[in-house]
């Protein structure tokens, strides 16, 4: 079996909401110069959501607000 790369973990504040299977919310951190760390964003899509941890296809988002 091949082993996937591990997951960046970025921190998030503020709400989340869910739509389609992706979540939106405003990360602080997120290492791509594709993201604004100012900005809502929508998210890839979501496979796991635990109180303030969210698992996507991409990236583990974890609340510190």
């Amino acid at each position: 079996a091949k082993r996937l790369a591990s997951k960046p973990v970025v921190y998030f504040r503020g709400p989340v909401d869910q739509v389609g299977g992706r979540a939106i919310l405003t990360p602080i951190n997120h290492p791509s110069p594709l993201v604004s760390n100012t900005k809502t964003i929508l998210t890839s899509k979501v496979l796991w959501w635990h109180n303030d941890r969210i698992e996507t296809e991409n990236t583990i988002y974890v609340r510190i607000d």
